[in-house]
């Protein structure tokens, strides 16, 4: 089994960042594909973090930013490869009711009184009306802001909702009755169509960009399908610099376009973009983009990916999570509780030598020391500062000879100017003059099964980055 925390992979792609274009109308991008432009500067990928939810459907937690470094996007993409055993449900607040079936369901569709709820808060009722494992749930189609209704195509359980809403273009992603799936333009007949929702435009259509030129950068959401009959799904956060700047549509077009996507549409964004998954070994939908209201906003339409696998009892393989979670001390300015951190030290080496004695432990975090002097820039200034005292480095090395391993230092013990933390103040991070404070610990009989130890500095967001341990167990 492959345990990875923060992984990037090797590889890197390039993302086109457009020059803009003249505008196009949502209704006529459809019909009005352009060959791609010239890119005015590029993105790339800085860091990807991959998450099973079952088998077959894998969530990418993604990092691209320019070479610069100065405009990041968070992104979260779902990819579902052919065969896997899920399939997408449409939702709308009010269709599934605790207690419901599909022929009051039926009955109920030809007069669903519109109304609007959360992306989360619809996955929960469906869950609760069917007893479904929903285990991705994204928002879906633009609404008339003023009926609440979506603007497009919307079928639930084969259950034809409505066509549209006075928007004749809308092209709509369809689960159809023989379990495909399908990206289709509006008006083809959908009486072999299950499940649908709509989207204002193409990104993608027949292998072919539907480039638009608008400049905005917004929180993004999409759809699309491979060749191969691959599904992907990608949310992009925005308005939340440096966390994440945001992308254009056309931005978003050539991140889809990289990944091979051959048909995609457009959903809704802005506020309303959500994406929450389940990953293995949880029980709850979890929100992983940060909805730029600061909350999850309440939306039309839905859809929702439902697991439809059983377990067969046997067991192949576990999901990793903390045993537990600490705080270690900052001995503060004037080293006022370096007498209480000294205390913590020893009384967390002595629990982690416990626990090693049941199963090899690994153990990550921030642990506000600098174990050596190529771990910070400026040594020399810093010797009697929290965080570099000699009593704190000599409480990590007593611990590393208790059966631990730095597995940084451990693959790169010359390496320098590699930190995981910069003050905010003076341009630190800018000047590179930073702290390595942030771990990987493994004991020391696991050592072997290390593969990489990384640390991502390009990530932003944070006075810390990501750390990154690759561990064959």
């Amino acid at each position: 089994m492959k345990a990875t925390r923060f992984a990037n992979r090797a590889w890197a792609f390039v993302l086109a960042v457009l020059m803009t274009l003249t505008l196009i109308a949502p209704q006529a991008l459809a019909a009005n594909t352009v060959d791609p432009v010239e890119p005015a500067s590029r993105k790339i990928l800085v860091s990807q973090t991959d998450y099973t939810l079952i088998d077959g459907v894998t969530e990418s937690d993604i990092f691209l930013n320019t070479k610069e470094g100065n405009a990041q996007i968070a992104g979260f993409m779902t990819t579902i490869a052919p065969g896997a055993k899920a399939t997408f449900k449409a939702s709308y607040n009010g269709y599934y009711t605790e207690g419901s079936t599909p022929a009051s369901r039926k009955d109920k569709a030809a007069n669903l009184a519109w109304s609007m709820e959360k992306t989360t808060l619809q996955a929960a009722n469906y869950t609760k009306a069917t007893g479904g494992n929903v285990i991705m749930a994204m928002n879906g189609d633009y609404y008339n802001m003023q009926t609440l209704q979506p603007l497009g195509y919307l079928i639930m359980e084969g259950n034809l909702i409505q066509k549209n809403n006075g928007v004749a273009n809308e092209p709509y992603f369809a689960v159809l009755k023989d379990g495909t799936y399908a990206i289709r333009d509006a008006g083809v007949d959908c009486s072999d169509v299950l499940e649908a929702i709509s989207g204002p435009f193409y990104l993608i259509k027949d292998g072919q960009p539907c480039y638009n030129g608008n400049p905005d950068l917004m929180p993004r959401n999409c759809i699309g399908i491979k060749a191969d009959g691959t599904v992907v799904t990608f949310l992009a956060d925005g308005r939340q610099s440096p966390y994440s700047v945001g992308m254009t549509i056309d931005e978003e077009i050539s991140f889809l376009y990289a990944q091979g996507v051959v048909n995609a549409i457009f959903l809704d964004g802005g506020g309303s973009a959500t994406c929450a998954t389940k990953r293995e070994g949880t029980t709850e939908l979890q929100d992983r983009n940060r909805p730029s209201d600061g909350v999850e906003r309440t939306v039309a339409s839905a859809l929702l990916l439902v697991s439809t696998a059983e377990s067969d009892g046997v067991f192949d393989h576990a999901s990793l999570s903390p045993n537990n979670t600490v705080y270690t001390p900052n001995s503060q300015r004037g080293l006022t509780r370096l007498m209480y951190r000294m205390c913590w030290e020893e009384d967390f080496r002595l629990y982690l030598k416990k626990l090693d004695t049941q199963k090899p432990v690994i153990v990550c975090g921030d642990m506000n020391v600098a174990h050596q002097e190529i771990d910070l820039k400026n040594p020399k200034t810093n010797v009697n500062n929290a965080g570099f005292t000699p009593q704190e480095r000599g409480a990590m090395t007593k611990l590393l000879d208790s059966g631990f391993v730095d597995t940084f230092r451990y693959l790169y013990p010359d390496a320098t100017g590699r930190y995981s933390w910069w003050s905010y103040m003076f341009n630190a991070r800018a000047n590179n003059a930073g702290w390595r404070i942030d771990y990987f610990l493994v004991s020391d009989r696991i050592k072997d099964k290390i593969t990489d130890a990384r640390i991502d500095d390009a990530v932003l967001g944070s006075d810390h980055c990501p750390v990154v341990l690759e561990i064959d167990l």
